[in-house]
Order: C-alpha cells, then sequence, then structure tokens
C-alpha cells in the first residue's frame, strides 16, 4: 500500500462486542478497548469526532510520594476533595449578573477573586442559570435577544451546545439523576419540559404544560416521577408530575399541588429525602413562606412554617444525611438556614444576621454546602459555606455580585 492520508470514521461506535470472531465484526466495532472512550471533541479538523481517543490519567493529588506501600484500593467518588483549610483544588465559577463574564476563585472565594469571560458570546450577552453535568459546566446565554442558547464550557473550550428557534426561550437548566433537563416557552402560549442527550438534541417529556409557565423554579425526582415547578404569569405557583418512562409527547402532566398563598406565591424548590418529598414555598413578602412536605397520598402538609408574613421560604438541599432549608427573615428576623436530621424536627443551623429578605440557592461541591444569596445589597456578604453543618463561613463581599447569582459551575484542579 503506498503513502497517503488514511481516514477513520465512527471507529469503536459500535462498542465491544464478544460474541462475534474479529472477522464477523461490524466496520464500528471492536473485542477489546479498555483504555479507549468515545471522543467528546467536536472541532473540525482535529480528526477525532465520533472516533476513540485514549482514557484521560489521572492527576496526581499529592506532589510528593508517601513512604510504604499500597496494600489495596477501594472504590471513592472522583471530585472536589477535602483539601487543605480553604484550598480545596476546585476552581470555582460564578457567574455576574447582566454581563457575560464570571467571576473565579480557587480557595472558596476567601480572598479576592478574578474576573474572565469564557466563549466568544457577544458583548451584550448575560447568563442566566447554569448546571454541573459530567464534569462539564452548562449554561444558558442570551445570545441574540431572547432566543436563548445553551453553551458548554469544559474548563479550557467553551462552544455551543443547543440552541432554539425563533419564538422558543430556554428558561430553566437542571442537571438530575444522571440527565440534563430543561424548561423551554413558546412565548407565552405553551411551556415544555426536555431532555437534553450528549450531542445537545431535545427531547420532549410528556405534552405540553397545562399552563403557559413564564419561569420554570425546580425540578425534583420522587417515587419513579418526575416532579417540576413553575409559575405563571398572575396565577399561584404550582407543582406538576409525570411518571417520565411511561410518558410519550401525548402524555399529560398531572397538577400535584396549587400554592395557597395566592397569585405572587411561588414554590421555589424540592428535594426527595428519606422517603419524602419536600417543597419550599414562598412569594411576596406579604404571604409568608413554609416547607411542605408531601404525604404518600399526594397530599401537602406544612412541616417547618416560617410564621411571620415577611418570611420567604427559598432553596431545600440534601447534604451529609440532614436536609437544609433557606428561609428570607424567618419570623420576621434574620435570614435563617434552617436543618432537620428526619424531615420533621426543624432547628436554626446558621443566622447570618442580615435582615432583608434574601433568596438564596444551595449547592454541594464535594465536602462543602453553598448557598448563595440571589439578590441583596453591596453592604453584605453574597453566600457561605459549611463543611459540617453547624460552623459556617461567610464568603467576603466582592462587588458586584451582591447583587444576583445567575450561575455556578467548579472544575478540579
Amino acid at each position: 500500500m503506498g503513502s497517503g492520508k488514511l481516514s477513520v470514521y465512527g471507529l469503536g461506535r459500535g462498542g465491544v462486542n464478544v460474541d462475534k470472531s474479529p472477522i464477523h465484526l461490524e466496520d464500528n466495532e471492536l473485542t477489546k478497548a479498555q483504555n479507549a472512550v468515545q471522543s467528546k471533541q467536536s472541532s473540525t479538523g482535529t480528526g477525532t469526532d465520533g472516533g476513540l481517543v485514549k482514557r484521560p490519567a489521572l492527576t496526581k493529588y499529592n506532589a510528593t510520594a508517601g513512604a510504604g506501600s499500597i496494600p489495596g484500593v477501594i472504590n471513592v467518588p472522583l471530585g472536589p476533595g477535602p483539601g487543605l483549610t480553604t484550598d480545596d483544588r476546585v476552581t470555582y465559577y460564578i457567574a455576574l449578573p447582566a454581563s457575560p463574564f464570571w467571576r473565579t476563585s480557587t480557595n472558596s472565594f476567601s480572598t479576592s477573586t478574578t474576573t474572565t469571560i469564557i466563549g466568544t458570546r457577544l458583548a451584550t450577552s448575560s447568563i442566566n442559570g447554569s448546571a454541573m453535568f459530567n464534569g462539564r459546566l452548562y449554561y444558558i446565554a442570551d445570545t441574540v435577544g431572547v432566543n436563548r442558547s445553551i453553551r458548554v464550557f469544559d474548563s479550557v473550550q467553551d462552544r455551543l451546545f443547543s440552541s432554539l428557534p425563533t419564538g422558543y426561550t430556554f428558561l430553566r437548566l437542571f442537571a438530575l439523576k444522571g440527565a440534563l433537563y430543561v424548561g423551554v416557552a413558546n412565548g407565552t402560549s405553551a411551556a415544555y419540559v426536555y431532555k437534553l442527550d450528549s450531542d445537545g438534541r431535545l427531547y420532549q417529556i410528556g405534552a405540553a404544560l397545562p399552563t403557559a409557565i413564564v419561569d420554570f423554579h425546580a425540578i425534583a425526582y420522587h417515587n419513579s416521577d418526575l416532579y417540576v415547578t413553575g409559575k405563571e404569569s398572575g396565577v399561584a405557583g404550582k407543582i406538576y408530575r409525570i411518571r417520565e418512562f411511561l410518558a410519550t409527547t401525548a402524555t399529560a402532566w398531572t397538577l400535584d399541588y396549587t400554592h395557597t398563598g395566592g397569585t405572587t406565591g411561588i414554590v421555589y424548590s424540592m428535594e426527595s429525602f428519606k422517603g419524602n418529598l419536600y417543597a419550599n414555598r414562598g412569594g411576596t413578602v406579604s404571604l409568608g413562606g413554609a416547607l411542605l412536605q408531601r404525604s404518600s397520598s399526594g397530599s401537602y402538609s406544612v412541616v417547618d412554617d416560617y410564621v411571620s408574613t415577611a418570611s420567604i421560604g427559598h432553596s431545600v438541599k440534601e447534604f451529609n444525611g440532614s436536609l437544609y432549608s433557606w428561609v428570607g427573615q424567618y419570623q420576621g428576623s434574620n435570614n435563617a438556614i434552617r436543618s432537620s436530621a428526619d424531615g420533621s424536627a426543624w432547628s436554626s443551623a446558621f443566622l447570618p444576621g442580615d435582615s432583608n429578605p434574601f433568596i438564596a440557592q444551595f449547592y454541594v461541591v464535594g465536602n462543602k454546602l453553598f448557598v448563595w444569596k440571589d439578590g441583596g445589597t453591596a453592604d453584605q456578604a453574597p453566600g457561605y459555606y459549611t463543611t459540617n453543618g453547624s460552623s459556617w463561613t461567610v464568603i467576603p463581599l466582592f462587588s458586584p455580585i451582591s447583587t444576583t447569582l445567575h450561575g455556578f459551575g467548579y472544575f478540579r484542579i
């Protein structure tokens, strides 16, 4: 055979086949591939799209080798480790409001941070929600007015992942149970829930929601059902559910709960915890918030009443075997982080000391639980974190993130 260029396409796409002899394999099948993975790189001219590349190796955690020998190994999840003091060997990204910029830190924001831009979006673009999935940061970006796109960043390269035709808008992005989900609106006439595959293709879950949701707030899996919360204009917030693995695009969503606090009421978050589904509700300061528990019969009851009409229940998250809830102005006083080991008995785990009724989001990264305020003023800390639920570290003030958090991501250094 003479010299020249050999182009091979789809190598390994059929996976490993152990039932056939090598001469009977399909062109895209292999007999073994212990250290090969499918390439996710899709840049033109790389020659790796759809083919195989060597599996990435592990990065050394310690700079110097330890004494002795290693008698055995155990399975542990890869990800952010415990680190040393505030240095947990992770680079964090938080999206600045109304801009294409992110603020980064390598020490849990304990000191000054740097501002960076990822991607090649328009200078007027803004970031509107994000999710970490398979070690990559996915985020919604305004690229042409309200015709939003989803981009993906792997700590080095940023590229377009998925986009919508004119008239449709990505509303909120979620990572849940090994998949990416997104809420989509068709103007003000209809709203849908989609699942995204690894190539950015959208697959509709069920029929259009019964009402035209203008914003999605949360998604959760509980007892084999998929739950979503949403808010439509001038109508109280609702929770819908569907049996996803049985659903077609004609399957109707079931209305599961309607906020009882009036037309501005919102169900901000949900979490499945120790056999029960929990939902944190709030709205304007005139309504009052509460944490709800869903019974096996489908009824919702209050398990932590925030009492004051100025209280707003916002985020709820499981961390280290306990459930945590963020309350804006708990009983009309300080904001509070509430916690429970069983979902029934609740107490205040931390009182930040600022009295304005902020809403906030929880994020779990390795052994840390972060809470980032979504709203605030320039004289108050943007967030906090804990490793044990009892002692909390205040993240120092840095402008302008004291206004609104639009995205959060992290990469192991």
